[in-house]
């Protein structure tokens, strides 16, 4: 009797093996339970920080900066912040006033959507808004506009003019186009789309210019898609299938400018 007992201590290597088995069966699940939690987690949080720049573009194109008070109607998706060209004199002059004379105090440069965004919205430095002095928005001195809240961590200088670009959670960085393009002269009138945005890759999503402008993650897969059709959330299966890099992008357009998904 205590032989047979003594031989039934232990497990058989079967037992061992099945045993081995349902936990690592388990694991499995809770590693991909966790894992799609991460995901899920990531995108809100890409979903919320788009939202949040949506509407602070909006904001921005109806009432301009706060203190200046000067809606300049859009957010241009390319600038020279020093005014080298006449267009972006005269939406300086729009945005801050006379006093400028159509130049602000910084160097020259042809910026990307995805820049120009940062600096109007941010201020010359990305976070500390623009000086309220009406000859001088750059001076550093004085009361400021509240700039929107970019963290500077992921203020990113990838490139060669100077001016930061800005990451999503994901560590791309976010692209911004706007519908409407400069004139060869003064002024501004509403365009087909283009590729603004030449520094990430991007190729145009729209070919009208019904939503204003567009804001676009690249989704944790890191690549924008690069059809070139028209994308709302109704065509985005057609557009974008699954597995394609476009189907994991996130942006601010689609019907109502509800944020969208291309999935």
């Amino acid at each position: 009797m205590s032989s047979s007992n003594s031989r039934r201590r232990g497990m058989t290597l079967i037992e061992l093996v099945v045993v081995l088995g349902i936990i690592a069966l388990l694991m499995s699940l809770v590693l991909g339970t966790v894992q799609h939690c991460w995901t899920l987690g990531k995108d809100l949080e890409d979903y919320s920080e788009l939202l949040s720049m949506h509407m602070a573009v909006d904001n921005f194109n109806r009432n301009g900066l706060q203190g200046y008070g000067n809606g300049p109607g859009f957010l241009p998706s390319e600038f020279d912040p020093s005014g080298g060209d006449p267009a972006s004199a005269e939406f300086i002059v729009k945005l801050f006033g006379p006093r400028t004379q159509g130049k602000l105090n910084l160097p020259a440069a042809k910026l990307q959507g995805q820049q120009t965004l940062i600096l109007l919205l941010g201020g010359p430095n990305g976070t500390d808004g623009w000086s309220l002095d009406p000859y001088d928005p750059v001076n550093g001195a004085g009361p400021r506009t509240p700039p929107f809240p970019f963290k500077k961590e992921r203020l990113v200088y990838s490139a060669a003019n100077g001016y930061p670009s800005y990451l999503d959670c994901y560590g791309t960085p976010v692209a911004y186009f706007s519908t409407y393009h400069w004139q060869n002269g003064p002024g501004w009138m509403a365009s087909g789309y283009q590729n603004d945005c030449p520094g990430l890759g991007v190729s145009p999503y729209l070919n009208d210019d019904r939503y204003g402008w567009q804001l676009i993650s690249a989704g944790g897969n890191k690549r924008f898609g690069k059809q070139g059709a028209v994308w709302t959330a109704a065509a985005a299966p057609k557009v974008y299938p699954a597995g394609s890099d476009g189907a994991d992008d996130i942006a601010n357009f689609g019907p109502s400018y509800r944020l969208c998904r291309a999935r």
